[in-house]
């Protein structure tokens, strides 16, 4: 790697803050399962009966068994891993990814960037949010200033490298990896904040929806968030 080997660090973020649409900040099935057992159990009941709970088990044969967390306080981390999303900074979609940043301004920084990007072109509209505070303590591969980083993984726009090296960590059965925001600047450009991308459930714990946010968007950007 250009400017020496790549290096990764104990991260423990108490809390941790991710902000998500407030229709997905309910309680799901993996909060009031107790354990794999559980799971199995159900699973045998839906594939006869119940496909509503199959469904809400979601993709969760992309979770390794050994790395499925459950009870209270798990649901919103699960979630992100059951139902992965479209393709970000760190993943190409077919895999979830749980990102926070260290600091509130930040998660809200990272949110507004990708919000106005959707909203383009619509007319005034509140979006109601939910910000999410949760433990977070894993060994992660360490891209923050002063360390050695893959080329264009900073990219504004362009997620190719990053979406490679995020396959890498996975593939060696890393924690995530740790990085500087890319939206959040201080006036003179340089980052504010620091993120995190998580690859595994039991990086996370005690995840709770800690209050809602409205994103007021005016036709041309989020004016406001409060």
């Amino acid at each position: 790697m250009a400017g020496g080997a790549l290096e990764a660090d104990r991260v423990a973020w108490s809390p941790s803050f991710r902000i998500i649409a407030s229709e997905y900040a309910g309680e799901n099935l993996f909060d009031r399962l107790a354990d794999e057992d559980d799971l199995e159990d159900l699973r045998g009941i839906a594939d006869l009966t119940n496909p509503h709970a199959l469904a809400e088990m979601g993709a969760i044969e992309l979770v390794r068994p050994e790395d499925r967390i459950y009870g209270p306080g798990t649901g919103l981390i699960m979630a992100t891993f059951a139902w992965p999303g479209r393709p970000s900074r760190f993943s190409d979609g077919e895999r979830g990814t749980y990102y926070a940043a260290l600091a509130e301004a930040t998660a809200v920084a990272e949110t507004v960037y990708h919000d106005e990007a959707f909203l383009a072109g619509a007319g005034p509209v509140v979006l109601e949010k939910t910000l999410i505070e949760a433990e977070l303590d894993g060994t992660l591969v360490d891209l923050r200033r002063g360390r050695p980083a893959p080329p264009n993984v900073y990219h504004p726009a362009d997620y190719t490298a990053g979406e490679a090296f995020g396959r890498i960590v996975r593939r060696l059965e890393g924690d995530g990896i740790v990085y500087d925001s890319v939206r959040h600047r201080d006036a003179g450009g340089q980052p504010a904040g620091e993120c995190a991308a998580v690859f595994r459930p039991p990086v996370l714990r005690n995840a709770v929806a800690a209050r809602l946010l409205e994103y007021h968007w005016d036709g041309r950007r989020i004016a406001r968030v409060r």
